[in-house]
C-alpha cells in the first residue's frame, strides 16, 4: 500500500517544474538531457525495498537456525561453556 502511495507521489512530482530544472515551457533542456528524475528515484526505491525484504528474510532464517541448534544442544545435554572449554 505504501509503495502505491510513493509511486503516485513520484509521478505527481515528475510532471511539475521540479523535474524540469525550473526552465521555461514544456520539458526544458534538463529533463530532455537527463530523462525523468522521478523514474530514477522510483527504480532506486524499488531496489532498496527489495534489499530490505531479502535482508529481513535472511535474518529471520538465521534466527530460526540458531534457535534450532540451541534446542538440539539442550536435548543432548551439551553446554556452551563446556564446549568452549569454560567452567560449568
Amino acid at each position: 500500500m505504501r509503495r502505491a502511495l510513493l509511486v503516485a507521489m513520484m509521478t505527481a512530482v515528475s510532471g511539475t517544474a521540479v523535474a524540469k530544472g525550473g526552465g521555461s515551457g514544456h520539458g526544458s533542456e534538463r529533463s530532455e538531457v537527463h530523462g525523468r528524475k522521478g523514474e530514477k528515484q522510483e527504480v532506486r526505491h524499488r531496489e532498496k525495498e527489495r534489499h530490505k525484504v531479502k535482508h529481513k528474510a535472511r535474518t529471520k532464517h538465521r534466527e530460526r537456525e540458531r534457535e534450532r541448534h540451541r534446542e538440539r544442544e539442550h536435548e543432548r545435554g551439551d553446554d556452551h561453556n563446556r564446549r568452549r572449554g569454560g567452567h560449568n
